[in-house]
C-alpha cells in the first residue's frame, strides 16, 4: 500500500468477502478514511444495511421499513446518511488525508449525487489512494469508466488471501 495515487477496485459476487477484505485492510492500515457496510438482521432475517465509518459512526443505509422513495429491491435507501458520510470524507481530504476505503460503489450509494461527486474528486486526484468495492454489474454508465481508472481485483472465496497479500505488499 505504498504507491501514492493507486486506485484499487474489488468486485465479485455477493457473499464472496468484499466487505471482509475492506475491513481487514482497515485493521492493517488504520489511517484509511471511509466506510464499509454491514447487514442488519432481526431474528436471522436481513432487514437492511448500515454504514460503519472509520471514525466510529454507525448510520442506517437502508431498511425494509424505510419510507424513502429511493429503492433498491425491498430496501428504502437513506440518502441523507450517505451524504453525511461524504461530508466527513471530504473533511478528511481537506485535512490532508490521501488514503480512502469505500464499501461500496453500488446502487444504494449512487442515489446520492454527493457520493458520485466525492468519488470523482478522489479519482481525479493523482495523489489520492482508494480501495473500494464496486458492483460486479455496470448498473450505471459511470461504473465501467470508474473501473477503467484503476486496477480491478475479482474476489472469489478461494483467492481472498492472495488478493489481501497483493494489496498489502504493493
Amino acid at each position: 500500500m505504498r504507491s501514492p495515487g493507486r486506485k484499487i477496485f474489488i468486485t465479485g459476487a455477493p457473499g464472496c468477502g468484499k466487505t471482509t477484505l475492506i475491513k481487514e485492510l482497515f485493521t492493517r492500515f488504520p489511517d484509511l478514511c471511509g466506510f464499509w457496510t454491514e447487514e442488519v438482521r432481526k431474528r436471522g432475517i436481513r432487514t437492511g444495511f448500515q454504514i460503519v465509518t472509520t471514525w466510529g459512526e454507525r448510520l442506517p443505509l437502508s431498511s425494509v421499513n424505510s419510507p424513502s422513495p429511493f429503492r433498491v429491491g425491498k430496501y428504502g435507501v437513506e440518502v441523507q446518511n450517505i451524504t453525511k458520510v461524504c461530508q466527513k470524507v471530504r473533511e478528511c481530504r481537506r485535512s490532508g488525508k490521501k488514503r480512502f476505503i469505500l464499501d461500496e460503489i453500488g446502487k444504494m450509494e449512487y442515489f446520492s449525487s454527493n457520493f458520485r461527486q466525492m468519488i470523482w474528486e478522489i479519482l481525479e486526484d493523482p495523489e489520492s489512494e482508494i480501495f473500494a468495492t464496486i458492483s460486479l454489474k455496470d448498473f450505471h454508465p459511470e461504473i465501467r469508466t470508474i473501473k477503467e481508472m484503476g486496477e480491478v481485483f475479482h474476489l472469489e472465496r478461494g483467492n481472498f488471501e492472495q488478493i489481501l497479500r497483493a494489496l498489502c505488499e504493493q
